[in-house]
């Protein structure tokens, strides 16, 4: 139940912080949700947690966390356009590749406009 208390608060602020262009704001509140993730809802793994870690220490103020249904799946991460993407996508998959003996996967995409909820359907806006 602390996790989602507290989720809901850092989604309010994340969406600000999104608004406002503050990567760090973002950074500070995605190590939190993971860390609640894999504290209070105890819903992270040893992978992920690792990834979130190799992402973090590879670019300043990189924002990551888990996100999907636990137990395994997904980190989104938000780095600075400036990055090199590809760059730090294969400095991810080598992170992992080293720590677990296995492949993983990057799937880069670039966030354009943002979505709004209007007659109870979601559109998007650029």
């Amino acid at each position: 139940m602390r996790h989602i208390v507290t989720e809901n608060d850092r989604v309010g602020a994340a969406l600000e912080a999104l608004e406002a262009g503050d990567l760090a704001g973002l950074a500070k509140l995605f190590a939190a949700s993971h860390q609640s993730l894999r504290v209070d809802y105890e819903v992270s793994c040893t992978e992920l947690d690792s990834v979130v870690d190799i992402i973090t220490s590879l670019r300043k103020g990189a924002a990551a966390r888990m996100m999907g249904g636990g137990f395994g799946g997904s980190v989104i991460a938000v780095v600075p356009v400036a990055a090199c993407l590809e760059s730090v996508g294969e400095k991810i998959l080598a992170g992992y590749q080293r720590l677990f003996g296995a492949k993983g996967a990057v799937l880069q995409v670039r966030a354009v406009g943002r979505a709004a909820r209007q007659s109870g359907s979601v559109q998007a806006f650029g």
